[in-house]
């Protein structure tokens, strides 16, 4: 059985758009300041992500008046779906699952240089051995996505 041809276009289309949307969206993010950082030695998320399959980490400058302390980064819009598996003074690493796949998302709050950053780290151990057929995916819309959120986050903190 073959997909007619108006199918397989249409797919082609979709694909090409969401590559074109998050490299756009990485770009974006960059210019309002992300970075793309080494996973923050000596932290939670170091040990976690050491024997990850995938690991990433972000940082974007911050005021002090945008996150005043962890409890900020604690509230339950960041939680979705997720629990907290560790947690240090600077912090916080949430745990979640997807079909074939278990993922760490880790906040933390440092100061360096005196300019205190935001680092969003993201650590993914596949659990079955489908999961690096979809991995890839999930890695270029982490490339793309990972770096927005990070810049939005900061930017909805920063106002309210």
């Amino acid at each position: 059985m073959t997909m007619p041809k108006t199918v397989v276009l249409v797919l082609l289309t979709v694909l090409v758009l969401a590559f074109d949307l998050a490299v756009l969206l990485g770009v974006v993010a960059r210019s309002r300041g992300v970075e793309s950082v080494v996973v923050p030695p000596a932290s939670l998320i170091e040990t976690i992500a050491a024997d990850a399959d995938y690991s990433r980490a972000y940082r974007i400058p911050v005021s002090s008046q945008a996150f005043p302390s962890m409890a900020t980064l604690r509230r339950p819009r960041f939680a979705r779906r997720m629990q907290i598996s560790g947690s240090g003074p600077s912090e916080i690493v949430y745990r979640g699952r997807l079909p074939a796949l278990q993922y760490h998302v880790a906040y933390s709050l440092d100061d360096v240089g005196g300019q205190r950053y935001l680092t969003v780290t993201t650590a993914i151990h596949y659990r079955h051995w489908l999961a690096p057929l979809y991995g890839g995916g999930v890695r270029f819309v982490q490339w793309g996505l990972a770096p927005m959120a990070a810049s939005r986050l900061v930017e909805r903190s920063s106002g309210s």
